[in-house]
């Protein structure tokens, strides 16, 4: 008896390893739940790319934009736990995890993390007609003149909307303009619709160099080397680091052999010169972190954000 139990999970870890040496054997999927033409599809695009070229097998981009990016995710958390579909996730994932009380997964138990692919930091800029040049200047202001100066997001529950309501906590209360997206918000600060904005470099840089908006902070923890002269946000406000990031999740229950070969694959590709090139084009820094990291970074963001919701009072439902 007791041999018969030890040779059936040897029989079990030997086909779970055959699986994975034939796989992938058919066409997959990346869910992107977002639509197209958005920073989240074109990484998307990138890996299918890459992987059709290392596999063989054709690899479907398929947006699913909507609910804040929770249909997509749905999708993806109830597909066949086989590899043959991943979901491209960003922060929203976690937000959506802290500040919605229903949703039709479970962001933890539902998941297999692939890798956390690639991480963009993010910058506070104001428009020219503001009097503030620093954060210690734009907390002042907007303390002195509460609820009368607006700021911009991607979206209401976004990175670049929980990433300034963390002022509010502070005293320094603006008002919310969401955006569908950064770009029309971006087109609207430089109008001086709104006065300030907290979004990916790449969107802004190019218009602090020229001068039509003032950079204020990185929301990474240190100063970026492409931006010496501009201080982190954490520099005025201890431990604050808000980042943007992209990472790949399969259904719960994939194989772990699977997870394995799919998290070497897009891990190998970010060495690839071509997608260097594509991601410093857009000002996307590589990661490349195993599973296991991925889940603890998911984890640890979780927590941070649910107590960023409590603090702020901030409601996504």
């Amino acid at each position: 008896m007791f041999a018969r139990l030890l040779i059936m999970p040897l029989a079990v870890l030997a086909t779970t390893s055959a699986y994975a040496q034939s796989y992938p054997d058919k066409a997959m999927r990346m869910i992107v739940p977002f639509s197209a033409g958005a920073g989240t599809d074109l990484l998307s695009r990138v890996i299918a790319r890459k992987l059709q070229e290392a596999w063989g097998q054709n690899m479907i981009v398929e947006n699913r934009p909507g609910g804040g990016t929770i249909i997509g995710v749905e999708v993806a958390a109830k597909a066949p736990p086989d590899g043959y579909t991943l979901v491209m996730v960003t922060p929203s994932f976690i937000i959506n995890a802290t500040g919605i009380k229903k949703l039709p997964y479970d962001s933890i138990r539902d998941f297999a993390p692939v890798t956390l692919f690639a991480t963009s930091p993010l910058l506070l800029v104001a428009h020219p007609s503001l009097p503030v040049k620093s954060v210690k200047e734009l907390i002042t202001l907007a303390k002195a003149r509460p609820a009368q100066i607006t700021y911009a997001s991607a979206g209401n529950g976004s990175p670049t909307h929980l990433g300034m309501e963390v002022f509010k906590s502070l005293g320094a209360v603006m008002i919310h303009v969401p955006y569908k997206g950064a770009a029309p918000g971006v087109i609207d600060l430089l109008g001086g619709h709104v006065q300030v904005m907290m979004t990916t470099l790449a969107f802004v840089k190019p218009h602090v160099e020229t001068g039509k908006l003032t950079a204020l902070g990185v929301s990474t923890a240190k100063r970026l080397a492409s931006l010496p002269r501009v201080p982190a946000i954490a520099e005025t406000l201890p431990g604050y680091e808000v980042i943007n990031w992209w990472g790949i999740l399969a259904p719960a229950g994939t194989p772990g052999a699977i997870v394995t070969k799919l998290n070497g694959a897009m891990v190998n590709m970010l060495r690839d010169a071509d997608v260097q090139e594509t991601l410093a084009r857009e000002g996307i820094d590589r990661a490349g972190s195993t599973a296991a990291e991925f889940s603890a970074y998911i984890r640890s963001e979780i927590a941070k954000w649910t107590k960023v919701a409590k603090e702020t009072g901030v409601q996504l439902d």
